[in-house]
């Protein structure tokens, strides 16, 4: 994926804590815009330019998996402290 804006690559935004960050950001750290839907075009931000997938694309099932992964974790650590059982992985 190439930036909207200025055509260099786009970097995927893994380190997002808040869920309506841009899930790719522009790989030039100057090139700073957003889209303003009232002119319905770039207008100059104070944040690397951003772009998000489609609600239909991979990053729901991403956070999906990774909050299962998570819940995963949680009962084996139960598992293993308050039961003793030995669990492989």
């Amino acid at each position: 994926m190439n930036c909207p804006k200025c055509g260099k690559p786009m970097l995927p935004n893994t380190n997002k804590k808040n869920p309506k960050a841009p899930d790719w950001k522009c790989g030039d750290p100057n090139c700073k815009f957003k889209w303003d839907s009232a002119s319905k075009d770039w207008v100059p931000s104070d944040w690397v330019t951003g772009a998000w997938n489609d609600k239909n694309e991979s990053s729901f099932k991403i956070d999906r998996i990774a909050d299962l992964e998570k819940r995963v974790k949680i009962i084996e650590d139960l598992l293993r402290t308050r039961w003793n059982v030995e669990v492989n992985g």
